[in-house]
């Protein structure tokens, strides 16, 4: 079933293990490129070539930092609309429930898409359906340079997520261990 950690800035590094392994995939916004990238097996001069918009990058410099992708490593791109990766990752997700798969979907976000429709539509989907998709909320308290107290009526982003009935876990980013234990045990 569906799960949501909300971790602080930099928080990527304990999520890395599950993207780019077996038939898991990683989606991620813009500003959370690399999560995925790190842990999946891409070679560093591919990913470099692609920020270079050069030949040899992922997508031969095509993409460049908004859309670093590579499907057979797991890495299913990062998207400039806020939060619209999170249907997408639940559409996977789906895909390899129906399948009868192992897969799981790992989504990593900001703070600020907590606020947006795909959110809320995505979380009620995951929980509905019961779909194998982590829910990585990077949360650094400001979306766009906006306090969430400011921009949100409910700060408690776990309770956003908590409302759809999916299981939340509030993790430390700069403790990498305990966001890798919180992810392989499922302590949530």
């Amino acid at each position: 079933p569906a799960k949501f950690a909300i971790v602080n800035e930099k928080a990527d590094e304990g999520h890395d293990g599950l993207a780019g392994h077996g038939g898991n995939h990683a989606f991620q916004g813009h500003q959370e490129a690399g999560p995925g990238q790190a842990d999946a097996g891409l070679r560093v001069d591919k990913v470099l070539g692609e920020l270079m918009q050069r030949d040899n990058g992922l997508m031969r410099g095509k993409g460049g930092s908004m859309h670093l992708t590579s499907v057979e490593h797991g890495v299913m791109g990062s998207y400039a609309i806020i939060g619209a990766h999170l249907p997408i990752a639940c559409g996977a997700a789906w895909r390899a429930q129906y399948k009868g798969q192992s897969d799981v979907s790992v989504c990593f976000f900001g703070d600020g898409t907590t606020n947006i429709g795909a959110f809320h539509e995505s979380m009620n989907r995951a929980a509905l359906w019961e779909l194998p998709v982590l829910f990585c909320c990077e949360n650094n308290r400001y979306a766009m340079g906006t306090a969430l107290v400011r921009s949100q009526s409910q700060v408690d982003l776990c309770a956003k997520a908590a409302a759809y009935c999916i299981a939340t876990a509030r993790v430390d980013g700069m403790d990498v261990v305990d966001q890798i234990r919180t992810v392989k045990t499922g302590s949530f």
